[in-house]
C-alpha cells in the first residue's frame, strides 16, 4: 500500500513536470512573439514619426522660399526630401505593418509634391523674383527696359506713372493680395492711355507700347502662377502645391494611425496570451504546492513539536525585549513632546514680541534673549548686510564662546549664502568648513540664511555645546531635524519681523521727505514746530522763522522746461543743506518756497546767517544746454517767535509776508518782518 502511494506520488510529480515544462515553452514561444512584433511596430513608429518631422521641414523650406527665394532653401528641401523618401523605403521594409498599396500611394503623393515644387522653383527663377540667384527674370528686365526708354526720352510724367504700376506689382509680390492687381490693371491701363496720348515718336511710342503689353503678360503670368500655388488663402485660392502638402501630410497621419492601430490590436493579442499562459502556470503552481503541502505535512510532522516549543521561546524572548523597548521609546517620546511644547510656546512668545517691536535694535535684544532660552548649552551669532551689501556684520551673540565669530565677513565665506539654503557641518565634515569664523571649530554648526521677500538680508548662525556634541558619538544632537527646524523657523520670524519693522521705517521717512529735493517737508515741520516751541518757551529762547524763495522761478520753467526747474530746486536744496545747521528745522514749504527754523539763536546772527545764505546762491551758476549759464538768487523773510506772534502758525505766516514784501521791493534781499506791512 504505501509503495502504490510513493508510485502515485511519483506519477503526479511526472505530469506536472511535463505540463509546466509545455507551458514554459508555450510562455517563451509568446514573449518571442510579442518581443519581435513589439520591435517592428516600434521602428514602424519611428519611421512614421520621422516621414512626419521630414514633411515638416519640407513645409518650412518651401514657404522660406516662398517668401525670401534664396536657393538655400531650395537645398534645404530637397535634403528633407531625400529624408522622407529614406524613412519611407525603411517603412516599406517592415511588410507587416502596412500594405504594399498603402507604401505605393505615399510614394506617388511625395513625387508628385516634389515636382510641383521643382515647377514653381523654376517658375520662380524665370520669372525673376529671386534676386539672391543673380538673374533678372523677364518680368525685371522688361520693367527695366521700359524705364531706360521713358528716362532717356525725358517723359518723367510717364516714368512716374510707371513706377506706380511697379509699385501695385511690388505690393502683390510681397503680400499676395489680390486687391494689388486690381491696382495695376488700373494704374497700367492709365499708364497705356497716356502713352497713346503722349508726344513720343511713333517709333518710340510704338516700342514702349509694346514692352508695356509684354510686362503686363508677364505680371499676368505671375498671378496666375500665384494663384495656383495657393500662397493666399484669405482670397479662396487653394494651389496644388499646397493641396499636395496637404496631402502628404494626410496621408502622413494615415500611416501613423495605422501603425498605432495595429500595434494597439498586437498589444492587446499579446496581453491576453500573457494571461492565458499566466493563468495556466498559476494553475500549475497551485497543484504543486498542494502535492508539495502534503509532503512537508508529512516530514515535518515528527518535529512539530519541538519546533512549536522553541517558537514559544523565541516569542517570549522577543516579546519582553519590545516591552521595554517600547517602555523606552514611550519615555523618549514623552520627553522629547514635553521639550517640543515648551519651545513651541517660547517660539509663540517670541513671535508675539517681534511683532511688536518698534526698531531694529528692539528686534535683536528680544532674539539674543530668546535664543538663550532655546539653545542653552549652544552659542551663536546674527548677522546683517552693511548698506552696501558687500559685508554682513555681527549684530547680536549669545553663549560664551563668542569670539570665535568675526566681527564682519564677506558673503563668499558662507556656503550657506553662496548656495542660498540651509547649510550644516559635521564636525567631521572635509572641505565644506566656512570662512566666517576667527578660529577653528571643531564642532557642529548649522547656517541658516535670511531673507527678506526678494533678497537676502542676513545669516544666522549656530554652533553646538564643545562638550555635548564631542561626547555624542551618534552624532544625533546636531542631526536631528527638530533642532534644523526650530533654527529655520527662528530666523523666518526674525525675518519677517526685520522685514515689518523696515517697511514701518521707509513708509514713515517717504511721509515726511520731499521726493525731488531730499528735505524735509511740509508735515514734518507741523510735527516738529510744536516740540521746538515748547522747547523754546521752557529755556525762555526765541525761534525765527526763515522763509526763503527763488527769484524768477517761472522762468526757469518756462525757457528751459521743467527737468531745468526741477534741476533748480536740487541745487538750492544742496546749498541749504550746507549752510543750515543740524539742530535746525529745514523743509520745503512747496513749489520754490523753502523754510528754515532756527533755534536757540538771537535776532542778529538770524539776521546775519540769512544774508550770508542769500550771498551763497549768487555763486551758483547753471549751465542750461550747450552754452547759456544761469544764476540763481533768492529772496528771504524773516519773522521771530515770540516777538512778532506766539502762535507760531501766525509767525510762518508773517515770515511769509516779509518775503512777499522782499519779492515787491527788488528780489535778491533779506527782509525782516515789520508792523508797516500788516497796513499795506
Amino acid at each position: 500500500m504505501m509503495i502504490k502511494l510513493r508510485m502515485r506520488n511519483i506519477d503526479r510529480n511526472v505530469i506536472l513536470v511535463v505540463f509546466a515544462s509545455v507551458m514554459a515553452a508555450a510562455l517563451l514561444v509568446s514573449l518571442f512573439l510579442a518581443v519581435y512584433l513589439n520591435a517592428s511596430y516600434a521602428k514602424a513608429q519611428f519611421y512614421s514619426s520621422q516621414i512626419s518631422n521630414a514633411a515638416v521641414r519640407c513645409q518650412a523650406h518651401q514657404d522660406a522660399f516662398v517668401h525670401t527665394k534664396e536657393i538655400e532653401d531650395v537645398a534645404g528641401f530637397l535634403h528633407s526630401y531625400d529624408d522622407l523618401v529614406h524613412n519611407l523605403e525603411l517603412l516599406a521594409g517592415e511588410s507587416d505593418v502596412l500594405s504594399e498599396s498603402e507604401i505605393m500611394l505615399t510614394q506617388i503623393k511625395v513625387r508628385d509634391y516634389r515636382d510641383l515644387f521643382i515647377a514653381y522653383k523654376e517658375k520662380q527663377m524665370v520669372i525673376g523674383l529671386a534676386e539672391g540667384f543673380g538673374e533678372h527674370g523677364v518680368l525685371l528686365r522688361t520693367a527695366l527696359s521700359v524705364e531706360k526708354k521713358l528716362g532717356n526720352a525725358g517723359e518723367y510724367r510717364l516714368l512716374s506713372m510707371f513706377t506706380t504700376c511697379r509699385r501695385s506689382e511690388s505690393s502683390f509680390i510681397q503680400h499676395k493680395n489680390l486687391a494689388a492687381v486690381e491696382d495695376f490693371k488700373k494704374d497700367y491701363a492709365a499708364l497705356v492711355d497716356a502713352v497713346k496720348e503722349g508726344d513720343l515718336s511713333p517709333q518710340l511710342k510704338g516700342e514702349v507700347l509694346a514692352q508695356l503689353h509684354h510686362y503686363q503678360e508677364n505680371f499676368y503670368i505671375l498671378v496666375t502662377h500665384m494663384k495656383e500655388v495657393g500662397l493666399k488663402f484669405g482670397e479662396g485660392v487653394s494651389g496644388n502645391l499646397q493641396m499636395a502638402l496637404l496631402g502628404i501630410n494626410k496621408q502622413v497621419s494615415f500611416i501613423q494611425a495605422t501603425v498605432l492601430t495595429r500595434l494597439g490590436k498586437t498589444i492587446q493579442t499579446i496581453y491576453w496570451v500573457l494571461c492565458i499562459s499566466s493563468a495556466l502556470i498559476l494553475m500549475v503552481l497551485f497543484l504543486g504546492v498542494r502535492l508539495i503541502r502534503y509532503n512537508l505535512r508529512l516530514v515535518s510532522e515528527v518535529h512539530k513539536r519541538q519546533v512549536v516549543e522553541e517558537e514559544l521561546a523565541k516569542v517570549n524572548t522577543n516579546l519582553e525585549r519590545t516591552v521595554q523597548n517600547r517602555t523606552q521609546k514611550i519615555a523618549s517620546q514623552i520627553k522629547d513632546q514635553e521639550r517640543i511644547n515648551k519651545e513651541i510656546l517660547t517660539l509663540n512668545e517670541f513671535s508675539d514680541y517681534l511683532q511688536r517691536c518698534n526698531s531694529t535694535a528692539e528686534a535683536l535684544h528680544i532674539i539674543r534673549e530668546y535664543a538663550k532660552r532655546l539653545f542653552p548649552r549652544d552659542v551663536g551669532a546674527l548677522y546683517l548686510f552693511d548698506e552696501d551689501r558687500n559685508l554682513l556684520n555681527k549684530m547680536a551673540s549669545w553663549g560664551n564662546r563668542d569670539e570665535i565669530f568675526k566681527d564682519s565677513f564677506v558673503p563668499d565665506e558662507c556656503w550657506g549664502l553662496r548656495m542660498d539654503k540651509f547649510h550644516y557641518v559635521s564636525r567631521d565634515a572635509q572641505g565644506l568648513n566656512c570662512d566666517h569664523f576667527s578660529g577653528e571649530v571643531s564642532t557642529c554648526y548649522i547656517c541658516v540664511p535670511m531673507h527678506n521677500q526678494e533678497q537676502l538680508i542676513g545669516l544666522m548662525l549656530l554652533v553646538c555645546d564643545q562638550k555635548a556634541c564631542i561626547a555624542d558619538e551618534s552624532k544625533k544632537i546636531c542631526t536631528g531635524k527638530e533642532r534644523q527646524r526650530l533654527v529655520v523657523t527662528i530666523a523666518e520670524h526674525f525675518s519677517l519681523a526685520l522685514s515689518n519693522i523696515q517697511l514701518r521705517e521707509n513708509l514713515r521717512e517717504q511721509s515726511v521727505r520731499d521726493p525731488l529735493t531730499g528735505l524735509h517737508n511740509r508735515r514734518y515741520m507741523l510735527e516738529s514746530i510744536d516740540r521746538e516751541v515748547s522747547r523754546a518757551t521752557r529755556r525762555n529762547e526765541s525761534l525765527a522763522a526763515v522763509m526763503i524763495d527763488i527769484d524768477f522761478f517761472k522762468r526757469f520753467n518756462d525757457t528751459y522746461g521743467h527737468e531745468a526747474g526741477d534741476e533748480v530746486l536740487k541745487r538750492v536744496a544742496e546749498v541749504l543743506l550746507r549752510q543750515v545747521r543740524d539742530e535746525d528745522i529745514l523743509c520745503r514749504m512747496g513749489g520754490e518756497e523753502f523754510l528754515v527754523v532756527m533755534t536757540s539763536i538771537s535776532r542778529d546772527v538770524v539776521i546775519k546767517r540769512a544774508e550770508a545764505l542769500r550771498e551763497s546762491f549768487e555763486c551758483v551758476d547753471l549751465q542750461f544746454g550747450s552754452s547759456r549759464r544761469e544764476s540763481i538768487t533768492v529772496s528771504v523773510g524773516i519773522s521771530f517767535y515770540p516777538d512778532n506772534s506766539r502762535d507760531i502758525n501766525a509767525v510762518i505766516d508773517l515770515a511769509d509776508k516779509a518775503l512777499y514784501s522782499a519779492k515787491n521791493t527788488g528780489r535778491n534781499k533779506v527782509v525782516v518782518f515789520s508792523e508797516y506791512m500788516l497796513e499795506s
